[in-house]
């Protein structure tokens, strides 16, 4: 597949609730969806080739031909990676357990 769906979510460490809950929403619910629409799924901390990670995130965010952005946990590092995908209008979809979570302007 050359198109791909870069998923920004809260990781957490290993083994913790923020990680298995984000191991299941992605291998659960997007994964499926986007394979379905013809896209390949791909989160930056599943990919274990070598180099840096955030110019690889950049190009990888950039690139994609949509971004699905978990605001579950209001993380900082997704709502860094959420700005990137705004400033340089790509095409997006947020998703979040609760929307009253969220802040006012992440849930337009």
């Amino acid at each position: 597949m050359d198109e791909r769906a870069f998923v920004i979510q809260q990781i957490g460490a290993n083994d913790s609730p923020e990680r298995r809950r984000a191991d299941e929403i992605f291998e659960g619910i997007i994964v499926p969806a986007v394979l379905e629409s013809g896209l390949e799924a791909y989160r930056a901390d599943l990919d274990f080739s070598p180099g840096a990670i955030t110019p690889k995130m950049l190009a990888e965010l950039l690139n994609a031909r949509v971004v699905i952005a978990d605001l579950t946990g209001r993380n900082p590092n997704v709502f860094y990676e959420l700005g990137i995908t705004h400033s340089f209008a790509r095409p997006l979809i947020s998703i979040a357990d609760s929307a009253s979570s969220l802040p006012f302007d992440a849930k337009r």
